[in-house]
């Protein structure tokens, strides 16, 4: 809503899409655990409250920045409870949906659980914390984190096993053009480094 449009009060603007993104979230994780588990309650209470408090400051005058102070410290306030209680939310509902109950999912003693709630596949680098019987094939520069390569079809979850061949890309190529520049590409990205090192195309 409001897309588009000037305002002085950007972080309510912010606030207003991010909870957005987050009710849609767990509209999906709820709908799934529903499908997958019977005997699971559809929380419909607590999401009709969720959606009256994001829905109550999208008048214009509140999005344009043109309504009185104290009208968004009580948005900053709605805000914060939906964001608050929806991620405590979104937390209840992942739980639920990757319970191991003999499953047999993943074999592994270490695995990553991944869900998709957007409508399209997913390719992504997911950043993980690591823990001392964890190996992973990437870390980052100061070794707290690894990295991991996904791949989720459209509204789905996968199971990643720490101990997979989990970069299945094709190596980087590294060759010379006609100008002598340095070339390095992969299935994703071409980049091109003169004799300097200087990027010059991407």
């Amino acid at each position: 809503m409001h897309r588009g449009i000037y305002t002085t009060q950007s972080f309510c603007k912010k606030l207003n899409r991010t909870c957005e993104f987050l009710l849609r979230d767990i509209e999906m994780l709820a709908t799934f655990a529903m499908i997958k588990f019977p005997e699971f309650k559809y929380p419909k209470h607590e999401f009709d409250e969720f959606w009256k408090l994001i829905c109550l400051p999208q008048f214009h005058d509140v999005m344009s920045g043109s309504a009185i102070e104290m009208v968004y410290e009580d948005c900053l306030q709605m805000y914060t409870k939906v964001d608050v209680l929806g991620r405590q939310m979104r937390s209840d509902l992942l739980t639920t949906l990757f319970r191991t109950d003999n499953e047999g999912l993943l074999t592994g003693e270490k695995a990553l659980a991944v869900i998709n709630t957007l409508p399209w596949e997913r390719h992504a680098i997911l950043e993980v914390p690591l823990e001392d019987d964890i190996t992973l094939k990437q870390y980052s520069a100061f070794g707290r984190t690894g990295y991991v390569v996904a791949h989720v079809a459209p509204s789905s979850a996968t199971g990643i096993e720490f101990d997979d061949a989990m970069l299945e890309v094709d190596p980087v190529k590294v060759h010379t053009d006609r100008m002598n520049n340095v070339v390095m590409e992969n299935q994703y990205i071409t980049v091109t480094f003169d004799k300097s090192g200087h990027l010059i195309q991407m």
